[in-house]
């Protein structure tokens, strides 16, 4: 925290813009959240659609679905360049 306010400070003393790192940023760093659906599902009556664990498996199945999809356009991207 100490090392956030002397950046702060040498910053806004030569006006050198915005500080890379400032005291509300390792403030905020350090605080741990977490959410739930509790109350949603109480007052609410929510009900989730799939589960986290299905969810989760959506989740990375799509990204290696569009990870592999990019890679297969920049292939053929360097391959026509190449030509």
């Amino acid at each position: 925290m100490m090392m956030a306010a002397v950046i702060e400070w040498v910053f806004w003393m030569f006006r050198l813009g915005d500080p890379p790192l400032t005291r509300t940023v390792v403030r905020l760093a350090c605080m741990t959240e977490s959410f739930g659906i509790d109350k949603a599902k109480k007052r609410l009556g929510y009900e989730p659609l799939i589960s986290l664990d299905d969810a989760l498996v959506l989740g990375v199945e799509d990204y290696i679905r569009r990870r592999n999809k990019q890679g297969s356009v920049s292939g053929e991207e360097s391959k026509s360049k190449e030509a």
